[in-house]
């Protein structure tokens, strides 16, 4: 499963949502939503447009998570 760390990132580099938003000229509730829901689906524009504001990489705001249901299956 993918994680967006994008709340990490933003942290990291000390910065607010509010300044992410403006900096990725989206609106706030799109910065937050995926800030608050870090497994919501997002699409590569948006997601490249936050990158480039962060001046990070796509794959820097990505991370590879363990499901939860993976402990369930039976190889």
């Amino acid at each position: 499963m993918i994680r967006l760390r994008l709340k990490e990132v933003i942290d990291e580099k000390g910065l607010t949502m509010a300044k992410v938003a403006r900096m990725a000229d989206m609106a706030y509730n799109t910065v937050h939503s995926l800030c608050a829901d870090p497994y919501k689906d997002v699409n590569l524009y948006t997601l490249n447009r936050i990158a480039e504001a962060l001046n990070v990489s796509v794959r820097d705001l990505l991370e590879d998570a363990p499901d939860d249901n993976s402990e369930n299956v039976k190889h």
